[in-house]
């Protein structure tokens, strides 16, 4: 075949794929790069009593007590727990229209989820299911984010997420409510299901380091070498002893 019918084949086999892509809506940038990471954070040591947390406002609502326990597992497999990528990042868009919203509700004087993650520019949409006021205020350290009193039916409000850390949540009026929410700088982030499982998509190929945080067992790391195909499962078990830290 001459040179120049090649390239005339090629060109229009590149004219047609230019044209499928702008059909379809076929983002190139949002490949699937990278290999998913899979598994199940584990303990299997002693539970924890739950806390009996003591109520002393709105008690014809509330209680007079509110019983909450931050280790629940199934079979030894940890509800709850925050597994993230270090030192990895992405770019963050000013898009608005594209930014997830993850919802903070105020329900029975508890807030759900009480557990969450977040990316940076994502935002946090705040509600009150209940009958009464609620002083929903998120820190990040000893900054506040927001500090939002809602009333009964009142309109929700969203906050943008600009930095990543621990947010604090807690609510001014109802000092036994608290909350989190991990935000990052990245999307490589998982939270345990009621099963213990997690899925990290998209990781870029090579040696990471697996972060896993809980609100009663803490802090576990652990090194993991990511494929350039296929996927990685592993199961990430905290030591006996991490509950008497």
């Amino acid at each position: 075949m001459p040179d120049s019918t090649m390239r005339i084949t090629v060109d229009i086999q590149l004219a047609i794929l230019a044209l499928v892509i702008v059909l379809t809506g076929y983002d190139v940038s949002a490949q699937s790069i990278g290999a998913p990471i899979t598994g199940r954070v584990i303990f299997q040591g002693p539970i924890p009593p739950p806390n009996e947390l003591k109520v002393n406002i709105d008690q014809g609502f509330c209680g007079t007590t509110i019983t909450h326990q931050p280790l629940q597992t199934q079979q030894g497999s940890v509800r709850d727990a925050v597994v993230s990528i270090e030192g990895l990042t992405a770019e963050v868009t000013t898009d608005t229209t594209s930014q997830a919203v993850h919802i903070l509700t105020n329900r029975q004087c508890v807030f759900r989820s009480r557990i969450g993650i977040a990316q940076v520019g994502d935002q946090i949409e705040i509600r009150n299911d209940d009958p009464l006021m609620h002083n929903t205020h998120i820190r990040l350290g000893e900054t506040t984010m927001v500090n939002v009193v809602i009333v009964k039916n009142g309109r929700p409000i969203r906050k943008t997420i600009q930095t990543p850390g621990m947010l604090e949540v807690k609510c001014d009026k109802h000092k036994f409510m608290q909350g989190y929410v991990l935000a990052f700088a990245h999307p490589y982030v998982s939270v345990t299901d009621t099963t213990g499982h997690f899925e990290i998509s998209h990781v870029p190929a090579g040696l990471h380091t697996l972060r896993v945080w809980h609100e009663t067992l803490g802090v576990l790391e652990t090194d993991i070498e990511v494929p350039t195909t296929g996927d990685v499962t592993i199961d990430i078990k905290y030591p006996h002893s991490s509950t008497s830290q």
